[in-house]
């Protein structure tokens, strides 16, 4: 278990408040924490919170601008995968 664990990345995923406040109780594995900032500010406050304390930022995806891509609308949805090499790469070299 310590080493599936350790050898994830961590990944927050950030979305504007649903339409619903039954969706966001929809799955209880979720932690979700309202914020006094608006969208775009979170997002940077969170990628700040992570370079910070020494996490690499592997890719930060723009799920809303995803689909417009495509003629979509999507409500703003950023999900931020980070981790720290460091400490991963070893558990990686031992049980990838």
């Amino acid at each position: 278990m310590m080493k599936t664990i350790a050898a994830a990345c961590a990944a927050v995923m950030l979305t504007a408040a649903p339409a619903h406040a039954d969706e966001a109780a929809a799955d209880r594995r979720l932690i979700a924490a309202e914020s006094a900032n608006n969208f775009e500010a979170t997002v940077e406050k969170l990628k700040a919170a992570i370079d910070k304390r020494g996490f690499t930022t592997f890719a930060v995806i723009d799920h809303a601008k995803g689909a417009v891509s495509v003629g979509q609308t999507l409500r703003p949805t950023t999900l931020i995968i980070f981790g720290n090499p460091r400490g991963g790469a070893p558990v990686m070299q031992a049980e990838q």
